[in-house]
This record gives structure tokens, C-alpha cells and sequence, in this order.
């Protein structure tokens, strides 16, 4: 079996496993450079990372939200003061759910 034919087996193993579909010029295009891209993952996978601790991120996460904590709050009146309709100190509004 040639490189070109194993180029064109690997193609159809990655495209079934990627779930995508190629047309013939798509193939013979892809095949062409694949060997290429197949060298690049050989560098990559001789890179050591033994030292780099594992992250789904590139950048940290951080809680953006603040405490939830009890502070001063509105007085019933200011709070219901633009309400177009209220009732036993809340605001009506139209219904959404049957």
C-alpha cells in the first residue's frame, strides 16, 4: 500500500470519526495535505508538558458575581412608584402562561 493510499484510508477513518462529509475534491484536496498535518501533531506530541497542570480554559476563571449579601433596600412606595399597575404592594403585569 502506497502513502497515498494510506493518506486516503486515514482521511476516511478522521471523517467518519468527525462525522463529516467530503466531497471527492475535498478528499483528494485534504489527502494531499495531510501528511503534512499529521507531522505537525508529531511535533506537538513530543512537546513536554509534564510541568503544565491541565486547564479547559486559557485563562483563569473567576467569579464575576458579588457576595450575596443583605444591604439597604428600597421602601415599598419608591419601588412601586413607576409600576404602571400595583396590588397589595406589587406590580401587575400581563399574564404569560395559560
Amino acid at each position: 500500500m502506497n502513502e497515498n493510499e494510506n493518506a486516503a484510508m486515514d482521511l476516511d477513518h478522521i471523517t467518519s470519526l468527525a462525522r463529516i462529509s467530503l466531497s471527492e475534491d475535498e478528499k483528494n484536496e485534504l489527502s494531499k495535505s495531510l501528511p503534512s498535518i499529521l507531522s505537525h501533531l508529531k511535533k506537538l506530541s513530543s512537546v513536554d508538558v509534564e510541568k503544565i497542570e491541565p486547564s479547559a480554559h486559557s485563562i483563569p476563571l473567576r467569579n464575576i458575581f458579588r457576595g450575596d449579601e443583605i444591604g439597604q433596600t428600597f421602601a415599598v412606595e419608591t419601588a412601586l412608584m413607576n409600576a404602571p399597575q400595583q396590588r397589595n404592594d406589587q406590580i401587575i403585569v400581563p399574564k404569560v402562561v395559560e
